[in-house]
């Protein structure tokens, strides 16, 4: 909508630049490293996702702690910044053990996983290569 032309560079799921970046590291005629990437990029943050809600359930903090830290850094790593900066609230709840607003996190980081899954997606539907 024509409300959110203004936020929609800061509100971005995923920081293009940063793909960008990406892409400039594969050579002519390879298979786009992007989709390679965000593929294993959405399944390991998914499969971390499952890893924090255990943790959360056994109320363990240092787990919490350390899957969000490692989430954080593949986040960083795609350029999913709201995700990244989720990820980092998650991570200090663990580090201070204060876990009360760790589902409430868990499923915001869930939502803009899949933000970040569709922005991804048409990256990598949209690239047409050099």
């Amino acid at each position: 909508s024509p409300a959110d032309v203004g936020t929609a560079h800061t509100e971005a799921p995923v920081d293009r630049e940063v793909l960008a970046r990406l892409r400039g590291l594969q050579g002519e005629d390879e298979p786009d490293i992007v989709a390679e990437l965000a593929g294993m990029f959405l399944q390991d943050a998914r499969s971390r996702l499952e890893a924090v809600e255990e943790a959360l359930q056994r109320g363990d903090a240092p787990a919490v702690k350390r899957v969000a830290h490692t989430l954080k850094g593949g986040c960083g790593s795609m350029g999913a910044k709201r995700m990244f900066g989720l990820c980092a609230q998650l991570e200090e709840a663990g580090a201070s053990g204060e876990l009360s607003q760790g589902s409430e996190l868990l499923g915001r980081i869930r939502e803009e996983l899949e933000r970040v899954a569709r922005a991804l997606e048409a990256e990598v539907s949209g690239y047409t290569g050099n």
